[in-house]
């Protein structure tokens, strides 16, 4: 359908699919919002607290990884969104508004506010934080769609943090492979304007 020029790029069976993913994403609560700290709660209530809130940032945290990755692989760069599609609600840790026919690049408020907020989640955990192990996954995907260079400074600091807490040999080729799609999406490397759909299309082709 690329090929054809046709929009949107993906069949209506594929959207209608995608459509109901995204409810279930946004529909999902799982772990419940944390209780709210008081004056007299007491040291074991805290550390309770605590826990909860680790628990449901690093929930939101994947919810939103999930949601990019969607709409991401649904929204090609050169193709729009069907009115009414993939409505962000702020709820459930989703922040956004109503937008119809938007396409998916930088100018678009639903991914830059959800990468956005994916950011703040994610430098939000303390440098010594074990949850550091289960951060890399949302912040490769989550990187995949920051366009601003404020984001991706943001990103790369979130990586280092990371391999430097885990140790991961996996964080500096994930941040190697970000740094390559980041130039893709900015149109270098003979990409054009598309961010990489027409390099992958000629390449189909077998041409160079």
């Amino acid at each position: 359908r690329m090929e054809r020029n046709e929009e949107p790029h993906e069949n209506y069976q594929a959207l209608h699919k995608a459509a109901q993913i995204d409810a279930e994403i946004r529909n999902w609560t799982d772990p419940p919002e944390p209780p709210q700290s008081h004056a007299e709660e007491s040291t074991s209530d805290k550390k309770i607290r605590e826990r909860a809130e680790k628990i449901y940032s690093t929930g939101v945290l994947y919810k939103q990884m999930l949601w990019v990755y969607l709409f991401r692989t649904v929204y090609t760069p050169s193709s729009t969104a069907p009115p009414g599609f993939f409505q962000l609600r702020a709820s459930n840790g989703l922040h956004g508004k109503r937008e119809g026919n938007a396409n998916p690049l930088a100018n678009d408020p639903r991914i830059k506010q959800v990468v956005n907020h994916g950011i703040q989640l994610l430098e939000a955990f303390k440098k010594n934080d074990p949850c550091q192990a289960v951060l890399l996954s949302p912040a490769f995907i989550i990187g995949c769609s920051s366009f601003e260079e404020h984001q991706r400074d943001a990103i790369r600091e979130v990586i280092k943090r990371i391999r430097n807490y885990t140790t991961l040999r996996n964080a500096d080729p994930a941040l190697r492979v970000l740094e390559e799609v980041w130039r893709r999406m900015d149109g270098q490397g003979g990409t054009g304007k598309q961010g990489g759909i027409e390099f992958v299309l000629r390449n189909r082709r077998g041409e160079r």
